[in-house]
């Protein structure tokens, strides 16, 4: 990965976030780390290219997997003038995230959720690609 996280915070049991009184900026040599040392599940809720983005991590059949959520805006400010460049180039970013086989929902908060599973060991691949990704868009 070429750039690094940023952790806003923690999910907690209780479905909350527990935001950290600093945020911390991570490369992924530190996230790893960060993520053995957990005996348990783990759910971040990062920066990642500039996007928000909830990593969790899990066991399942004895492998450990992470879990992907990248929110890809549509817009950026309400009421400002539409910047159909911009929208051009998130869209160009969602379709190559289709591509790779993520599941993409709409909301109404004007961003569209990105999904996306797999094994612990394919996580450096995958975030070095979502950063490629959002990129080469622009």
């Amino acid at each position: 990965m070429i750039g690094k996280l940023e952790i806003i915070g923690e999910w907690a049991a209780d479905g909350s976030l527990e935001e950290s009184d600093e945020r911390r900026i991570v490369n992924v040599r530190e996230l790893n780390e960060a993520i053995k040392q957990r005996v348990y599940e783990l759910d971040l809720q990062v920066l990642l290219a500039g996007l928000l983005t909830i990593l969790g991590i899990h066991q399942e059949g004895g492998e450990k997997r992470y879990s992907l959520e990248v929110h890809v805006p549509l817009f950026l400010d309400e009421g400002s003038e539409y910047d159909v460049t911009m929208l051009e180039r998130r869209a160009t970013a969602l379709k190559v995230l289709k591509d790779r086989g993520y599941y993409l929902e709409g909301h109404r908060g004007g961003f569209v959720k990105c999904f996306r599973e797999g094994s612990l060991n394919e996580l450096d691949e995958e975030l070095d690609f979502i950063e490629r990704a959002v990129a080469e868009a622009g």
